[in-house]
């Protein structure tokens, strides 16, 4: 048995800087190949001939709380152009939930369009709200539907989403399609544009490792009940990493569709950027095990890497780390300028030049999201939309109202 002070020894030999410049000239090199890959595959969707497939569809809306941008959210639903038969379901937990109240006032307003309005009055105890929303929403679809597509009520999306969404399931070879919402800084506020910057990053992540994005997506009616998701969302607390992880052990195709991707106009201050990333984070610790094991090593890794640097007073190799940074999410928001416009263009004006502002922030997004990381380490208790949940473990979940003062 080696002595631990022989080991540590030995570990120390491997910190010379020849090791660690080409260490951080890995990770550099692998962040410019993501956001190429980003770019390639947004600037060839954005060239895509139209749709020509649209099976009977089913919308599923869900809606809890109506904020300030939500009616022009839910207005961008019921322009879709979809040239097959569907629906819109617009569905809340309970008819005095302010976006039922609003939805009522809004819809008889578009006759021409097929809409429903439901309220679940669910009480979630082994489950999220939201999943039993849906699952309740499902109950009355159509019965000729072939095709669930899930929305989340805080984006807003382009009159050709449904189309160009439910277009791609016909490769037989894809079982879900997904087009993750690109949030937008619409206030001057540092937070919203951090927001911006760091979910665009997650985003040309997808387009080499997809993923299901909750807040748009689509499936076979045939694949969703294939595949039990009805069951799995009735004991866990987040409808996207568990249908995740059952594509992922069924061996199914996940597909990004970057066409036409919607947009997010919720508000957002500092300390609802650090509590919207934490959840996501304690989400993943839970439902995605791996790549919370994996996030968490790129970040400490690159904060050790800048610590280790300046602690040996290598500054030199500080600008190409910090260069790599810069460069890929500038890149990305080129591509999102350039492929596609109507995504980006109603950033607020106080973020001209946002492609390159977003790259100058680029190396302080680990610095961001350290406190989230830390936190979901010891935490596996969520406050969410009301209720608190306990996430003992992906498939037990226990569920109690919020109380007065709880939670954030």
């Amino acid at each position: 048995m080696i002595p631990p002070r022989e080991m540590l020894s030995a570990v120390n030999g491997y910190f010379t800087i020849a090791n660690m410049t080409w260490f951080m000239l890995a990770v550099g090199a692998w962040q410019l190949l993501l956001a190429v890959r980003f770019r390639v595959k947004l600037r060839k969707e954005s060239s895509a001939p139209e749709p020509d497939y649209a099976p009977p569809a089913s919308v599923v809306i869900s809606c809890k709380g109506a904020s300030r941008h939500f009616e022009k959210n839910m207005l961008s639903f019921l322009a879709q152009k979809y040239p097959g038969p569907y629906e819109l379901i617009f569905v809340s937990p309970r008819t005095t939930d302010s976006a039922y109240r609003a939805l009522q006032a809004l819809l008889p307003d578009h006759p021409g369009v097929p809409w429903k309005l439901l309220s679940s009055e669910a009480v979630p105890v082994r489950c999220c709200e939201k999943a039993m929303n849906m699952l309740f929403a499902l109950k009355n679809s159509a019965a000729e539907t072939e095709v669930f597509v899930f929305a989340d009520c805080d984006i807003r999306v382009p009159e050709n989403w449904l189309s160009n969404l439910v277009c791609r399931l016909k490769n037989p070879d894809t079982t879900v399609v997904t087009n993750p919402p690109v949030y937008v800084a619409h206030g001057a506020g540092i937070a919203q544009f951090f927001r911006m910057v760091w979910t665009s990053l997650l985003i040309s992540y997808s387009a080499t490792f997809p993923q299901v994005f909750c807040p748009a997506w689509a499936i076979r009616k045939k694949d969703f009940e294939t595949l039990g998701i009805p069951a799995l969302w009735l004991r866990s607390a987040i409808d996207d990493l568990v249908v995740n992880n059952a594509l992922k052990k069924a061996g199914k195709k996940i597909e990004l569709e970057l066409k036409a991707i919607p947009v997010c106009w919720e508000d957002c201050d500092l300390s609802a950027l650090f509590a919207w990333f934490t959840k996501g984070f304690r989400w993943c610790r839970v439902y995605a095990f791996r790549v919370w094991v994996l996030g968490a090593l790129g970040i400490a890794g690159k904060l050790y890497l800048w610590f280790w640097f300046l602690r040996m007073g290598q500054y030199g190799l500080l600008v190409p780390m910090a260069a790599a940074d810069m460069l890929s999410l500038y890149l990305v928001f080129e591509a999102y300028r350039r492929y596609a416009p109507q995504s980006i263009s109603s950033v607020d004006p106080a973020f001209g030049n946002y492609s390159v502002r977003a790259g100058l922030m680029a190396p302080l997004i680990p610095l961001l999201q350290l406190p989230c990381l830390l936190n979901s380490v010891w935490s596996r208790e969520l406050y969410w939309s009301g209720y608190v949940y306990h996430m003992h473990a992906p498939q037990k979940v226990d569920v109690r109202t919020v109380a007065d003062g709880e939670g954030a």
